[in-house]
């Protein structure tokens, strides 16, 4: 694995802060250098409870939302009101909650019957929409994912061939035990990003995290391993239940930061 920061919470909730902390940081940070922030959003249950929270109240003035694009790193092949979409998910949580003017906002389609074509329609808006870091692979400043208990990330299954491409930015996917296809980002846009973070907790994730962040493995096995940031950061946010298959000190109160 890649330099790690691994940032350790008591709780879920502590996880979830840290993260909106990073983001609206780095959403700073990044207008301030090339004045706009390009977020690229994960899907799943723990994200729900950071896109409530940045949208909240006492949250959402934290950031210039005029100035932000949201794009997706993964999406099921669902039509954009289906229960199974993230977009509905991300939309009716965050976008529909924010002032984040509609041209900012980057769903994947899935409207055509090809998730290929839909994924080369995808990787075009990622190339006119983002800037260009090295190699000329476009740069999103933040990636959020998530962590399955498989160890797939964005739509990065065990086995898939997706773990290997060199080439394309997002591919579609056919992911095993699931009857519905999907569309995903792969390892180059995704480790070309100014930061990647991966939230999740829970001790049904302990395992996927154990061997995440063990010395030696295969993405193949377990595909979050590929997350390796070319010339950016890989933070990692979980509560204390993720890291029971650990060596990590116990915590009752706070967050503790470690670099693995």
């Amino acid at each position: 694995m890649p330099d790690t920061e691994l940032v350790v919470a008591a709780t879920l909730q502590g996880a979830v802060r840290w993260v909106a902390d990073a983001i609206v940081g780095d959403a700073k940070a990044a207008m301030a250098d090339h004045g706009s922030f390009h977020l690229c959003l994960a899907g799943g249950s723990t994200p729900r409870d950071l896109y409530a929270l940045l949208s909240s109240p006492l949250w959402r003035t934290r950031v210039e939302w005029d100035r932000v694009h949201l794009y997706m790193g993964d999406e099921r092949y669902v039509g954009a009101v289906d229960p199974r979409s993230n977009y509905r998910m991300i939309r009716e949580t965050l976008v529909d909650r924010i002032l984040v003017p509609p041209r900012n906002v980057h769903p994947i389609p899935t409207g055509g019957r090809d998730p290929e074509a839909d994924a080369a329609r995808y990787e075009t808006v990622l190339r006119n929409s983002l800037p260009a870091g090295s190699g000329g692979v476009p740069r999103f400043d933040v990636v959020l994912l998530g962590l399955g208990n498989d160890g797939h990330t964005a739509s990065l299954f065990p086995g898939s061939t997706a773990i290997d491409e060199t080439q394309r930015l997002v591919v579609g996917v056919s992911p095993p035990m699931a009857p519905t296809p999907r569309i995903t980002l792969t390892p180059p846009v995704i480790n070309a990003a100014q930061r990647v973070i991966v939230l999740t907790g829970g001790a049904l994730k302990a395992g996927a995290l154990r061997h995440m962040l063990a010395e030696h493995g295969s993405p193949h096995e377990i595909p979050a391993r590929v997350l390796d940031p070319d010339d950016g950061r890989l933070c990692v946010s979980v509560d204390l239940a993720a890291c029971s298959e650990l060596d990590a000190e116990p915590l009752h109160d706070g967050i503790v930061t470690i670099r693995l």
